[in-house]
């Protein structure tokens, strides 16, 4: 039955303890982790250079943007590497890739993150992890864009089924890649 492993958990990943914590209580409630989607941040609207964002507007974005994920990285990898096929999958964006002007801290955690994906993907090497990176090209028809969507957006429900694919057994034979999925064509 489709979503009958749904077991929604409330943790705060941005800190070592509550990561931990999610994890031992995924394993108490299932008995073992298979797959990690990671898809952790936010996009940041302040529209300033660099040189005029403040230095808690940084430390904000570093831990919730790039942080979160090494904490992430950190509980969840061993724990996957465990289990042959497991697999784990960030999830970015443009940013990552594309010097945008004005969105300094999304744009440079994203570039940390994917590096940071790389450089697991060449440590795990081996372990039996499937680890890959997916970076969205373009815009998501989340519930707060949803007012000013086009039609070409991707949306939440398409890169869930995309990242649930990619994380099964029937993608075995993709690993240590970075994706992009893009839009529609207009």
């Amino acid at each position: 039955v489709k979503g009958e492993n749904y077991a929604p958990m409330v943790a705060n990943i941005g800190t070592l303890e509550g990561a931990e914590q999610l994890r031992d209580d995924i394993v108490a409630k299932f008995g073992h982790l298979d797959g990690v989607l990671v898809s952790l941040g936010g996009w940041w609207t302040g529209n300033k250079p660099l040189t005029e964002v403040d230095l808690q507007t940084w430390e904000s974005y570093l831990n919730s943007n790039l942080t979160s994920h090494f904490l992430c990285a950190k509980t969840f990898l061993p724990l996957l590497a465990k289990t042959k096929g497991s697999s784990y999958t960030l999830l970015g964006g443009t940013a990552a890739e594309l010097p945008l002007p004005n969105v300094s801290p999304v744009g440079i955690t994203a570039a940390g993150q994917l590096m940071m994906a790389k450089i697991i993907m060449e440590e795990m090497k081996g372990s039996g992890v499937r680890i890959n990176e997916v970076i969205i090209q373009g815009m998501v028809k989340t519930k707060v864009m949803e007012a000013y969507s086009q039609p070409h957006w991707i949306t939440p429900q398409e890169i869930g089924e995309f990242t649930s694919w990619l994380a099964s057994d029937e993608a075995y034979m993709i690993t240590n890649s970075i994706l992009h999925i893009n839009q529609r064509p207009q």
